[in-house]
């Protein structure tokens, strides 16, 4: 999950003519009478699940064409033996249903690349295994919320994308040359913000397992192929202020937070009731956590230092997550991963 130590970096997006301090506005002050104090001295410093449990490069070439489904026929053994997955078939077929498939049909079965899902991996690790970006992965498989991922799944790859064919491929279908080796590298070592706010970060499950019902603590972490199981519902209505401070970054199309400005040192409160989904740092962010509060709403704090928390573990509306480093904490809300404006959710 990244270090977990103290995490000094530049601030998030400095006042500009796009983005000017908003003087005077502040968030309502907070009694810090109750407040939980982090215990820094139980964290566990961890890996990201994806460099915790690396994907394999199994891939699978599909020259493509059309397949004409046989009595006894289920779309699930017609997407194995094409090589495109279920998935793939009822999307790219507009099918409403698995079963709504007959004898004689002809179904189209799409060329390209599909790198076979094993137990464990996540979407970030596949797409470092390729060279690309998670999202490219989700854009190209129509994949929706809450973008699980399933053991044998078969995920269509960018044109491009760098990996090995496994055996017992179909016929391999000729594909555009992978891109160079230092631009796969330099693409393979990097994941947004958005790749793990669209499931990047948790493992894949087999089909029908049940989600977990282990509470981990700094002290017990989640076990990186354990995935994040997301409250039922949003409970509060409203968020509150992660922290006191002026806000001297407002959202914007190209800011999709507010960043706020406060004294290094400073507690970082969970804006609501939530569970947390990732713990590390991303690039241009630096400590992160991301919180899972239900029906697809989510918190988004950066430039955290000394975080307190752990992936999977369930944090209370104000309960302390961390503190703050020599920049300013960059907060968002999202809802079914759309940035909101956080001043007109906060109360």
């Amino acid at each position: 999950m990244g270090t977990l130590l103290p995490l000094f970096v530049s601030a998030c997006i400095p006042p500009s003519a796009e983005h000017p301090p908003l003087v005077g506005v502040q968030p309502p002050s907070m009694n810090a009478q109750g407040r939980v104090e982090p215990d820094y001295s139980a964290i566990n410093q961890e890996r990201p699940v994806w460099e915790a449990h690396p994907a394999e490069g199994n891939v699978v070439d599909v020259p493509g064409g059309t397949y004409t489904v046989l009595p006894g026929d289920t779309l699930r053994s017609i997407g194995i033996k094409s090589g495109v997955g279920y998935e793939t078939l009822m999307r790219v077929n507009q099918l409403p249903t698995s079963s709504a498939i007959s004898p004689g049909m002809q179904l189209t079965v799409p060329a390209g690349r599909y790198h076979v899902v094993k137990a464990g991996e996540s979407g970030i690790a596949i797409a470092k295994a390729h060279g690309v970006h998670w999202g490219e992965i989700v854009a190209l498989n129509g994949l929706t919320e809450p973008y699980v991922i399933h053991t044998d799944q078969r995920l269509l790859l960018p044109a491009g994308s760098a990996s090995g064919v496994m055996s017992g491929a179909p016929p391999s279908v000729p594909l555009p040359p992978p891109a160079d080796d230092r631009a796969l590298e330099a693409r393979a070592a990097a994941f947004s913000l958005d790749d793990v706010v669209v499931g990047g970060g948790e493992p894949a499950q087999d089909m029908g397992s049940r989600p977990s019902t282990e509470k981990p603590t700094p002290q017990r972490p989640l076990a990186p192929t354990t995935a994040v199981s997301e409250p039922k519902h949003f409970s509060g209505g409203t968020f509150s202020w992660p922290l006191t401070g002026n806000v001297v970054g407002r959202f914007s199309s190209t800011n999709h937070g507010i960043d706020i400005s406060a004294p290094p040192g400073n507690i970082v409160n969970a804006s609501a009731n939530g569970v947390v989904a990732f713990v590390g740092q991303v690039a241009g962010y630096g400590g992160t956590v991301i919180m899972r509060h239900g029906e697809g709403w989510l918190t988004i704090y950066s430039h955290v230092a000394k975080i307190s928390v752990t992936r999977g573990g369930q944090v209370r509306r104000g309960q302390a997550i961390g503190i703050t480093g020599n920049s300013n904490l960059h907060f968002e809300i999202r809802s079914h991963k759309a940035p909101v404006d956080p001043l007109k959710k906060l109360g």
